[in-house]
């Protein structure tokens, strides 16, 4: 084997080694949150989405086909879906420390920035 072709072939190894140690760190890690308990755990199983230890969706997930995802990608590259809001956005400051406030009843949203939301359901 080549010295060159020797090298890249360490490298691979070394970074699938390393990938699979990371991957390995993380799924190690426990669940995020906690178990539900006492009046939280009771609304839970009182709701009529929650089956067997766990909330179901209503609806059936629909079957996708080919054709469906090549009028995903013609949507997508062609241009012609809507891309800019009709309008200017609203823009408003939101104090810092209101998002430290103990939350009240209902719902809560902020828009933090591209693709990050903040929200607080009752």
């Amino acid at each position: 084997m080549r010295p060159r072709t020797r090298n890249w072939s360490i490298a691979v190894v070394l970074l699938l080694t390393l990938l699979g140690a990371a991957t390995f760190a993380v799924l190690s890690l426990p669940p995020f949150g906690a178990k539900a308990s006492g009046a939280r755990l009771e609304r839970m199983r009182a709701n009529p989405q929650f089956e067997n230890g766990q909330f179901v969706n209503v609806e059936r997930q629909a079957a996708y086909s080919w054709a469906d995802v090549r009028l995903l990608l013609e949507g997508q590259f062609s241009g012609a879906e809507q891309r800019e809001p009709p309008g200017p956005m609203p823009v408003m400051t939101v104090d810092p420390h209101r998002l430290a406030e103990v939350p009240r009843p209902g719902l809560r949203a902020f828009w933090i920035g591209h693709a990050s939301v903040y929200v607080e359901v009752d």
